[in-house]
């Protein structure tokens, strides 16, 4: 009878083992979240100047297509990284947002380039007929940096969690550490200083200029200026005597440039008429002089040693001089002309002048 009881309760048992067997824990998996990254960028020490908004491009070391940021928080930026090696690619403002320059080939790293654009609001007079102008440079700070993302700093990364249908690893660990990189954006942009000394300058009503051979374009990844160069208008001048008793001054100018062509950085590579700078005088009678001189052996990058190697010249904040003189060259000469009364330009500002103040004698 025993025998016979216990056959009765086998299948009895086996139903509530079964019942127990299926109240088990959730189901959990291994989330590897994203690294959490904070970009920090410092634009007041160099740059000198804090935009409206930053452009943030992670460009992964596989190849594969660039992460962009945009925002209007310039300080710095959180994001979240996967295992690899990024390179980081940060300049103010967006690329629709600049006038003066376009932006080329920016889905590749290496290939990122800025290149000036024509200056459509410039016209052509006779004197400087088919000079193709280009429009100085906005302000543009850039800075690069190299992350990589480890396995080691994934594993830090990893947790727990319990599974979700649809569940998706596109953040980051909250709880996880945070990798910081302090970047300091660079300017990519200088000022061209240009003096020039004028022999008979009382009988200048004001004058324009162009110079030819600048650099128009850069790459972003590294700072080199490109090969190709344009002419940048010279239109804005100041006037002031030197000596006024043997009618002799300066003219000033200066402009925004992307500087040199990186083949000419280095002043042993320029040649004669890689530089040329020209002149137009409009004296006080109405007529025109004109004036040209090669100057690239003039010009030189301020407190910069001449010696350093080109590799080490991308950061291009440091301004350039360019001082025509005797005897370097043979100065301008104005001939002594009677003032045609219009009342304009130069003629308009005699008495500053002759009080020896600095006067603008630009169009």
């Amino acid at each position: 009878m025993i025998r016979r009881h216990t056959l009765v309760w086998l299948p009895t048992l086996l139903v509530l083992l079964l019942l127990t067997a299926c109240d088990r824990r959730p189901l959990e998996v291994i989330v590897e979240k994203d690294i959490h990254v904070r970009i920090n960028v410092d634009w007041a020490s160099r740059f000198g100047q804090r935009p409206s908004g930053m452009t943030v491009r992670l460009y992964p070391a596989d190849g594969s297509a660039p992460i962009t940021h945009i925002t209007n928080d310039v300080d710095g930026i959180d994001v979240g990284l996967t295992a690899g090696t990024y390179y980081l690619l940060v300049f103010n403002q967006t690329e629709d947002e600049f006038g003066s320059m376009t932006f080329a080939d920016m889905q590749h790293y290496d290939g990122a380039a800025a290149h000036a654009v024509r200056a459509t609001m410039h016209g052509n007079s006779t004197w400087d007929k088919g000079v193709a102008y280009y429009a100085d440079p906005e302000p543009i700070g850039v800075a690069v940096d190299t992350i990589t993302i480890t396995q080691d700093m994934v594993e830090q990364g990893i947790s727990f969690e319990r599974y979700k249908k649809g569940m998706t690893t596109n953040h980051y660990n909250e709880g996880a550490a945070t990798y910081t990189y302090d970047e300091v954006a660079l300017p990519m942009t200088t000022k061209l200083n240009v003096t020039i000394h004028v022999r008979g300058i009382s009988n200048m009503r004001s004058v324009v200029g162009y110079i030819t051979g600048m650099a128009d374009a850069f790459h972003l990844s590294d700072g080199q200026r490109l090969n190709t160069t344009c002419a940048l208008p010279l239109d804005t001048w100041k006037g002031a005597y030197v000596d006024k008793s043997a009618n002799t001054g300066v003219i000033t100018t200066s402009t925004a440039t992307f500087g040199l062509p990186y083949d000419k950085v280095v002043l042993s590579n320029r040649n004669p008429g890689d530089n040329r700078i020209v002149l137009c005088f409009t004296l006080v009678d109405g007529t025109t002089r004109l004036f040209s001189y090669d100057v690239a052996r003039f010009i030189h990058y301020r407190e910069i040693d001449e010696t350093v190697p080109l590799r080490d010249r991308y950061e291009m904040s440091l301004e350039l001089d360019l001082v025509l003189e005797a005897p370097l060259i043979d100065e301008p000469l104005l001939p002594n002309v009677t003032p045609d009364n219009q009342g304009s330009g130069f003629d308009a500002e005699v008495q500053p002048w002759e009080d020896g103040g600095t006067i603008d004698v630009g169009v």
